[in-house]
Formats: structure tokens, C-alpha cells, sequence
């Protein structure tokens, strides 16, 4: 049953993941094919990792503190991750009054 409930939550992220452009063809069929594998037994294992998103700072840099890994990550590489998302012009909604510029 604990199976059945966490393919059914993976599922549901990873199709609103490819539904939002997130997550490519390739990846989701792979997801897809594990999914369906899941009682072939599996592991899951948790690594103690924390990622610190420095507003204050540029650069990177990495550090181990009482067996947790911190990766912190500056501004300019943010803005670059943040930059190198693709994204689509907003569409207008049919009946929208103002659709279009000049319009409505």
C-alpha cells in the first residue's frame, strides 16, 4: 500500500511538472517506466544536503558542517539559473476584454 501511495504522489508532481514545461519527454517516460517497476523493489536513500540560495554574495562555495554539506549559491549564478529558464508569452484567455493592446 505505502508503494501505491508514493508512486501516486510521484506521479501526480511529475505530470504537473511536464503539464508546466518543467520536465522533458525523455525524463517523464523514464519516470513513467520506474513507476511502473516500483514492486520489482527499489531504494531510497537520503543524502544531508542544504542548498542556500545568498542574496548578499556572488560565487559559490561548498562546506561540511557536523555531517551536512552546505552548497551555497550567489546571486549572479541565481540570476543566470533564473535567466536560463525558458519561458512562453502569456496567452490570452478567451474572453478576456483586453487581449490584445489597442483591443477591447
Amino acid at each position: 500500500m505505502k508503494k501505491l501511495t508514493f508512486a501516486t504522489m510521484l506521479r501526480f508532481y511529475m505530470e504537473r511538472a511536464r503539464r508546466h514545461g518543467t520536465m522533458e519527454k525523455e525524463p517523464h517516460q523514464a519516470a513513467h517506466h520506474l513507476l511502473e517497476r516500483l514492486d520489482d523493489g527499489f531504494t531510497l536513500d537520503f543524502s544531508r544536503s542544504s542548498l542556500v540560495f545568498d542574496l548578499a554574495r556572488a560565487g559559490t562555495e561548498s562546506d561540511l558542517d557536523h555531517g551536512v554539506e552546505f552548497h551555497r549559491i550567489g546571486r549572479d549564478l541565481i540570476k543566470e539559473l533564473v535567466d536560463a529558464i525558458p519561458t512562453a508569452p502569456a496567452q490570452p484567455r478567451p474572453g478576456d476584454c483586453c487581449a490584445a493592446p489597442g483591443r477591447g
